[in-house]
């Protein structure tokens, strides 16, 4: 089980997947927003409650909760099936993927703008043996409610995912492009280099490594976002919410 908080994610998960909901707590202050919340639990004995502040800080676990606390099964971190990629060239226009992200804060910022963006499919390559987990409750609460609106597939290493779906007429259906500050292709150029009835898949690297190897060798092309570059690069968060706003909405 994993226990999240924040007003905005937790109403956006009462709304849009109250079924995930095993227990829910909130506070006096925000207790008549949940109402259709706790009828739709009654009716399945679900446990819900007000609490005073002291004890949702405690059951949240953090005293940025928001007001509202839930706790919901840990998420399977599923790889995307062959079906799910065939679909993607027709119900979508653009996939994010992420080589070796490390922090859950970073990811939960990506959510967010993914979910403004309308991009509903992310691929997250799992951390390695040793590495903090990236499902914690902060992604969560950092998303803003976005991770009811967009799917997050896992790959057990980015860059052989890759090279295994581009042998395969589903993942042939995808155009992997790299976030890269030295690439040669700007970003208000990119939009002309996507092959007709492809659909982009937006690679982009580690916080401070970058790209590994693997898959800086496997992707189509490599774009940057131009800029004054008085500092070396911008966060990947940044970075991911820009190629988004470039590839969907600049004309």
């Amino acid at each position: 089980m994993i226990t999240i908080s924040g007003l905005n994610s937790v109403l956006a998960l009462t709304k849009v997947h109250p079924e995930k909901v095993e227990r829910l707590f909130f506070d006096n202050e925000t207790a008549g927003l949940f109402k259709e919340a706790c009828q739709y639990l009654a009716a399945r004995r679900k446990v819900y409650r007000m609490v005073e502040q002291d004890e949702l800080e405690r059951l949240a676990k953090t005293a940025h909760h928001g007001g509202a606390a839930a706790v919901i099964p840990e998420p399977v971190m599923a790889s995307p099936p062959p079906t799910a990629l065939a679909a993607w060239s027709t119900s979508e226009k653009l996939i994010l993927a992420l080589d070796g992200l490390a922090n859950s804060h970073n990811l939960g910022a990506i959510v967010r703008s993914a979910a403004y963006f309308g991009v509903r499919h992310i691929i997250v390559q799992k951390p390695a043996p040793g590495q903090d987990s990236l499902l914690t409750p902060a992604l969560w609460r950092v998303a803003e409610g976005g991770m009811e609106f967009v799917h997050l597939w896992f790959v057990g290493n980015l860059g052989d995912w890759l090279g295994k779906i581009q042998k395969s007429p589903e993942g042939a259906l995808l155009w992997p492009v790299a976030a890269d500050q030295n690439a040669h292709i700007p970003l208000q150029k990119l939009k002309r280099e996507i092959p007709k009835g492809k659909v982009p898949l937006v690679i982009l690297g580690n916080e401070e490594k970058g790209l590994s190897a693997a898959v800086h060798r496997l992707v189509a092309a490599h774009v940057v976002i131009p800029g004054q570059r008085s500092v070396e690069s911008l966060n990947v968060a940044h970075a991911a919410s820009v190629l988004m706003w470039g590839l969907l909405f600049q004309q």
